[in-house]
């Protein structure tokens, strides 16, 4: 049954996790570029994160289901106009080939590839890492000027 609340809440757990692994593999990223002297060390991070990474699909079981029967029904795969499009493109293409190479169910095979396979890079604009990345800043910026109050044991 739809239930819109849930769906929202998967997709913020979702999009959590794809930030975190984001940030994690930018921090190592930029740590490379500046021992590196690259110019733009955060621009060439970003960029190098987005494209070199391959990390995990971050999507539910739930609706990656419901978009790869979708997208499998088609008899012409339709060209993405969207990084999400593509991503999802990317899924049903390995589930496809799972299913006519060893003859396992569509489930079988979307579980497959959600739980053992890596996207092909980080499903998100520029812009939008560059958000994340200002975001995480500001967040840490903050922590560091909260004043240290020490308790004294009197």
């Amino acid at each position: 049954m739809y239930n819109p609340t849930a769906l929202s809440t998967d997709r913020k757990r979702f999009r959590i996790a794809r930030d975190e692994e984001f940030t994690r593999a930018y921090n190592e990223a930029l740590s490379l570029m500046i021992r590196r002297g690259v110019a733009h060390p955060r621009r060439s991070a970003i960029r190098f994160t987005i494209y070199n990474t391959q990390p995990r699909y971050h999507v539910s079981f739930e609706r990656a289901y419901v978009v790869v029967c979708r997208l499998l029904r088609l008899p012409v795969k339709p060209v993405p106009q969207t990084l999400r499009g593509q991503m999802w493109l990317e899924i049903a293409d390995r589930v496809a080939m799972l299913v006519d190479d060893r003859q396992v169910s569509i489930a079988a095979a979307l579980e497959f590839v959600l739980a053992n396979c890596r996207a092909s890079r980080f499903f998100v604009s520029e812009q939008y890492a560059d958000s994340r990345i200002d975001a995480m800043r500001r967040h840490q910026a903050s922590h560091l000027r909260k004043p240290f109050t020490r308790h004294s044991n009197h």
